[in-house]
């Protein structure tokens, strides 16, 4: 956990409780039962912040969503087409999988496998991954999905480079995070 704001939050929590303290007093001194409702609403704040903070650190409330998108493959008439695109790391000290899903034309079931080709760039135009291999049909109209981890050297854009060959009319892209819980 992050203890950076600890002592800021440790000023909060205690301005609370002597807030609560003093609504306390006055609703003791002039018979208001309103105000001991408010001093126990104010002494719930923290509390209910500090069990938000936790939770979102158990459940991953707080984790990068998954880079996913779609892009096009090759017209009916070219061999094969590449593709190059950015996606985002915001957290490079977590390992990071990369999975490519090729999808064959609408009404079109995959008969034969396919290679498919891809490299990960970091900023500076250095290969983090370059990965080739023959997919097989899958599930549906699509192939079976090409998966590689690797280690981000640092946040940021990235750039993604996929050669798609003829008979794939999409390739789902999802790069995520490979967070241990």
């Amino acid at each position: 956990m992050n203890l950076e704001g600890l002592p800021a939050a440790l000023i909060v929590v205690l301005t609370c409780f002597v807030a609560a303290a003093g609504f306390w007093y006055l609703a003791i001194r002039f018979r208001r039962a309103q105000l001991k409702v408010f001093a126990v609403a104010i002494v719930a704040m923290p509390v209910l912040g500090f069990g938000f903070q936790i939770c979102s650190h158990i459940f991953g409330w707080t984790e990068p969503p998954d880079f996913v998108t779609t892009t096009p493959g090759p017209a009916s008439r070219e061999e094969s087409v590449i593709r190059e695109f950015p996606f985002p790391v915001p957290n490079p000290e977590f390992p990071h999988q990369i999975e490519l899903t090729p999808r064959s034309p609408s009404g079109q079931q995959p008969t034969s496998s396919i290679p498919l080709h891809f490299i990960v760039r970091n900023a500076k135009g250095d290969i983090l991954a370059e990965k080739q291999d023959a997919l097989a049909p899958g599930t549906g109209r699509d192939w079976s999905p090409l998966r590689m981890d690797f280690q981000p050297t640092e946040a940021g854009e990235y750039m993604l480079h996929l050669d798609i060959p003829n008979g794939v009319d999409s390739v789902k892209v999802r790069v995520h995070e490979l967070r241990e819980r």
